[in-house]
């Protein structure tokens, strides 16, 4: 299982992946996958066990983010 942090632009996840490399999270950007949409686009992968403290980390810094499994 793989957890899938989206975001509003690319911009966005480049923030989103500062913030939380910075609070030593090990996340890794990468392009969305198909089957989430067909736009291009970048999205993250995070562990399914750092999910909740990812979002509350960006949250706090005002990042929008939705998360998805696949």
């Amino acid at each position: 299982m793989q957890m899938i942090l989206l975001f509003p632009n690319v911009r966005e996840v480049m923030k989103a992946d500062r913030i939380l490399k910075d609070n030593g999270l090990k996340v890794q950007v990468m392009p969305v996958p198909e089957r989430i949409s067909s736009e291009c686009g970048m999205c993250m992968s995070v562990a399914p066990e750092l999910v909740s403290d990812a979002i509350r980390m960006l949250q706090v810094k005002d990042i929008t983010v939705e998360c998805y499994e696949i």
